[in-house]
């Protein structure tokens, strides 16, 4: 989710409301405009349940092509009010609720409008007695909305409160009616958290001031403080729901952030969005940090357990990158067998992963064409390219190769290009590329010679995304630093490779043309790293500076607790205990800023900095970088910065090796368990406990294959630069068990909303990789649960809560049935439909119910559509994927059910849908087809409707519809200034 941020700005002149205890009432004052400021104040939305708002665009001198969200009208109303106790016959009464922060306090006063604002005041006495001065008697208030509340960085209103007297402060009732927050729907006023903050001050933590608050049916009551310091009352809004809606008890509270439970895998995910300027047009960049608690399961002791640059769990959503896997060549099962002594990565198979939002996971190489397709193909398009004649440019591979993904919309990415187009000597390259030693030790793989010694050469393991153009030349590119390091490579000298690094600037708003033009980008976001590493040092005595790509062993190396720094070799050659390539970072991420070309400089628009900690796992292993929170703050030039409150984590350590007591760690690991939003919300994450003990260890080792608890075998060999022997162990995973969300709004819809998870059978397909050799193979790739309940609201009255049950594919059927061989055959839970490998993590069925053991409210069940395959490794295969039937059902009031059905062909080879029907039970049905233009397979664009045709005819009789009468809607649209269809 996006959030505004907020502005707020001195009152340069306050028109004088003044509130005395005389008998009479003031002619009030109002007006819709207001004098001009000499410097423009930019102007944010801000969020309310369930969407995501973007800036309100600048103001130019052309006009824009987007519509601009209205905006309450200006009203500014001033008032002098004549304060008095209540009379008999009218009791206002009333009390706000707060903490030891607030006043809270008693209306005992009459209620006087403000003019014509609907806002009013009154006498207020506070409940809980509080050392100061008189309570004041005279006031200076004026009350802005729309604009000129946008102004001072208000949502919808702006109230600016002013003693008097000398030496009098205390407590004023205010009531601000919901109609005053127009411009926002779904419940607005109720999710408003409310605060006074120093008239000519900043938002910040130390000088915003809560205030304590009641609600009414139609509006709510305020107590702030007054003094002869102006002080400004002021509404923040929460976050909403992603329908928009506004159904604030239906959606957790979300701050700069989304939430959510992988309901299948029972992960964790939480992710917080950094908004960047959009340019308009072409590519942007999608920024942000997720994090998964997945990723903290999947680390064993086989695998590289470095936190990112983010942190534990942690990562930086900004780029993608396609890698390559290795094997060591002391595993190396080929035709000449293991070279036991070597430390080195050997040739295994021609493979790939993808990540990239959207478009992530293993590539399959087709053995007959010879082409990559996605496994979980969505059509788009991946090129391994060879040399400059192909498109690639030198990037330190011995055959300069790169990769071109290109989706239908004729969008083409490229991977570890390193000079883009333009490129000449001295222009900067991308540095995307990063690249180790290979040896090709048998015949028929790359680099392969007469010997083992001179059979090595430098290959990617990772291709970054470096370079994004649109089919109208608009470009993206992307930069980073590489972190280098040595090893004795074949055990003797050192040679250089390429052991992480990070990405460094993102340039938008570029031309194809004119990528090396000087300010050619409209657009910046730069990716700042400590200085000092990841020195856990909060002092920094200990810490030694540099940076990244220069990296050094620091004085004092036990001051990094997560960096491998014995393992950095810089020397012409290298010890005995480098002999092997380790891939490792010294990158802490610290900020992130967003910045816009402005009379030729780059302006910073907006800045996120993290801060980390290293906190000890408690099982005598290392620590290890953990993100304590992340701050933003808004910039524009000529003036004063502004901080929004920060956004706070926690974390719980968690055993994840099943442990024995042989000398081993425990392999303790932080997990994310609450978080602070920025708006005040706490979201708090409950995991499953253990399942899996060290007394039943030997049991489930020995049989694997029928595994159904919530651990997983694991083949690893304990400290060695040459993975000799080994062992088996099994580790845990967590899934989440409840989620509860307090949002902290004081409305009557701030009651804690609770989610429980309740799983059904966990299992685990069999691990085919051609990258893990014999003897290490198991079933040990999760295939997530069969069926979760989701339950939602308070479990004490489980009757009440909303119940939804969801059936999964896990995609068992055919999976290995022994370790001899053969094949299972597995059927979706329920039902007599093979659970394939292709529908895993498919959604089958899902059930609403009102309450646990309740009656039904809805249930649909869905039947998946495959292609045929469209690429075949000779283990893999790739596939289209989609719904080819719906069937929903709901009871009807008067007795019985309704149904509603629908049906989906698809086309063979590019898979878009050809024609839709839809069959209600009650009602006649429709049939939606749509014909494509011609797929332009150069460009890579396909899927353009050419015409979409709706008519009064389910699909299948179709044939009997009589034109014009049963047509509905028929749209024909023209590309390019060619024919129709071309």
């Amino acid at each position: 989710m996006r959030t505004a941020t907020r502005f707020l700005a001195a009152f340069t002149a306050i028109t004088a409301l003044v509130l005395t205890c005389s008998m009479s009432v003031a002619s009030a004052e109002a007006s819709t405009s207001e004098d001009a400021p000499t410097v423009e104040v930019p102007v944010f939305e801000d969020p309310v349940p369930g969407d995501v708002l973007a800036e309100l665009p600048k103001q130019r001198s052309t006009p824009s092509s987007r519509t601009a969200p209205l905006v309450a009208p200006t009203t500014i109303d001033t008032a002098s009010i004549e304060l008095d106790l209540s009379d008999t016959s009218s009791k206002p009464g009333g009390r706000t609720k707060g903490n030891d922060k607030t006043t809270p306090a008693k209306i005992i006063g009459e209620w006087r409008e403000v003019g014509d604002s609907g806002v009013k005041l009154a006498q207020a006495s506070p409940t809980e007695k509080k050392r100061g001065g008189e309570q004041p008697t005279e006031a200076v208030v004026r009350v802005a909305t729309g604009k000129a509340a946008l102004k001072v960085g208000a949502d919808s209103i702006a109230i600016t409160l002013t003693s008097a007297e000398d030496g009098a402060t205390g407590p004023v009732g205010v009531t601000v009616p919901d109609a005053v927050l127009n411009g926002f729907g779904g419940d607005y006023a109720a999710r408003l958290r409310w605060v006074q903050v120093p008239a000519a001050g900043t938002l910040d933590d130390a000088k915003a001031i809560p205030v304590a608050s009641a609600r009414t049916k139609d509006a709510t009551l305020l107590s702030p403080t007054i003094t002869a310091e102006p002080t400004t009352l002021m509404a923040l809004a929460g976050t909403s729901s992603t329908s928009g809606t506004g159904s604030y008890s239906a959606t957790p509270l979300k701050s700069a952030s989304t939430w959510d439970v992988t309901e299948q895998t029972g992960a964790f995910g939480w992710s917080y969005d950094m908004a960047v300027p959009d340019p308009g047009v072409g590519p942007t960049p999608d920024i942000g940090l997720s994090y998964n608690s997945q990723v903290v399961d999947g680390a064993t002791a086989s695998t590289n357990n470095q936190p990112s640059a983010v942190g534990e769990g942690w990562s930086l959503n900004a780029t993608g990158f396609i890698e390559r896997s290795f094997i060591p060549c002391a595993k190396d099962d080929g035709a000449s067998g293991a070279v036991t002594t070597s430390g080195d990565l050997c040739w295994r198979t021609d493979n790939a992963t993808v990540s990239l939002a959207g478009h992530s996971g293993a590539l399959i190489k087709d053995t007959a064409s010879g082409k990559w397709r996605l496994q979980d193909d969505d059509g788009t398009r991946f090129e391994h390219l060879t040399g400059t004649a192909q498109g690639c440019a030198a990037n330190g591979t011995a055959s300069t190769d790169c990769w071109r993904m290109t989706t239908t919309d004729g969008t083409q990415y490229y991977f570890g290009l390193n000079r883009l187009p333009g490129w000449a000597s001295g222009k900067a390259e991308t540095k995307s590329t990063w690249t180790v030693p290979v040896f090709g030790n048998d015949v028929g793989e790359p680099c392969h010679a007469s010997t083992f010694a001179t059979s090595s050469c430098m290959q990617a393991w990772r291709w970054n995304l470096d370079y994004v153009v649109d089919v109208k030349g608009n470009a993206q590119a992307l930069y980073y630093t590489a972190e280098t390091n040595k090893y004795a490579k074949n055990r003797t000298g050192a040679t250089a490779y390429q052991r992480g690094g990070v990405l460094s600037r993102i340039e938008y708003g570029l031309r194809s043309n004119q990528v090396y033009a000087s300010n050619a980008a409209g657009y910046r976001v730069e990716f700042t790293y400590d200085a000092r590493g990841r020195c856990s040092d909060s002092t920094g005595a200990q810490c030694t500076t540099g940076t990244l790509d220069s990296a050094v062993v620091p004085a004092h190396p036990t001051a990094y607790p997560d960096v491998p720094f014995d393992q950095l070799c810089t020397g012409t050659s290298c010890t005995a205990a480098q002999i092997a390539p380790s891939f490792f970072t010294n990158a802490r991420l610290s900020k992130v800023t967003a910045k816009v070309l402005v009379a030729g400089a780059y302006s910073a628009a907006d800045s996120w900095t993290l801060s980390h900690s290293f906190p000890a796992p408690g099982d005598g292993t290392s620590p290890a970088l953990w993100m304590t929170k992340v701050q933003r703050t808004g910039s524009a030039a000529g003036q004063t910065a502004i901080t929004e409150p920060a956004t706070i984590f926690n974390g719980v350590t968690m055993q994840n090796r099943v442990w024995e007591v042989d000398g081993l760690a425990p392999l303790d690991k932080w997990r994310l368990s609450s978080i602070k939003t920025s708006l005040g919300g706490v979201i708090s994450v409950n995991y499953q406990g253990q399942q899996c003990t060290a007394a039943e260890a030997e049991t489930i080792l020995a049989n694997l294959n029928t595994n159904t608890k919530w651990c997983f075998p694991e083949w690893w060999v304990p400290e060695a630069s040459v993975p000799l022997g080994g062992r088996w162990d099994l580790f845990h995973k967590y899934p989440v068990k409840s989620i509860i969300v307090d949002g902290a709004t004081d409305g009557p819809l701030s009651a804690t909303q609770q989610t429980q998870y309740i799983y059904g059978t966990p299992r685990w397909r069999y691990n085919d990789s051609p990258l893990t050799v014999a003897g290490s193979r198991s079933w040990n790739i999760f295939a997530g649960v069969n069926t979760v309940e989701v339950r939602e609201g308070d479990p004490a009255a489980s009757a009440a809560q909303k119940v939804t049950q969801y059936t999964y594919y896990q995609g068992m059927n055919g999976d290995r049935a022994n370790s001899s061989g053969g094949t299972k055959a597995i059927n979706v839970t329920g039902t007599t439909i093979p659970d394939d490998r292709w529908f895993a993590g498919q959604l089958y069925r899902q059930r609403t119910i009102n309450g646990v053991g309740g009656a039904q409210i809805s249930d649909e069940v869905r039947t998946p559509w495959a292609s045929a395959i469209t690429a075949n490794d000779g283990t893999r295969q790739a596939r289209f994927t989609d719904i080819q039937k719906t069937v929903v059902t709901e009871p009807l009031s008067v007795g019985g059910n309704r149904t509603l059905e629908t049906r989906t062909t698809f086309h063979a080879t590019y898979g878009y849908p050809l024609t839709v029907s839809t069959i209600p039970s009650d009602a006649a049905g429709t049939c939606l087809t749509t014909d494509y233009a011609a797929p332009n397979t150069t460009a890579w664009i396909s899927g353009l409707p050419s015409r979409v045709r709706t008519v009064a005819k389910a699909c299948a009789d179709l044939s009997t519809a009589q034109y014009p009468a049963d047509l509905v809607s028929d749209a024909k649209t023209l590309y390019d200034n060619a024919s129709w269809g071309a």
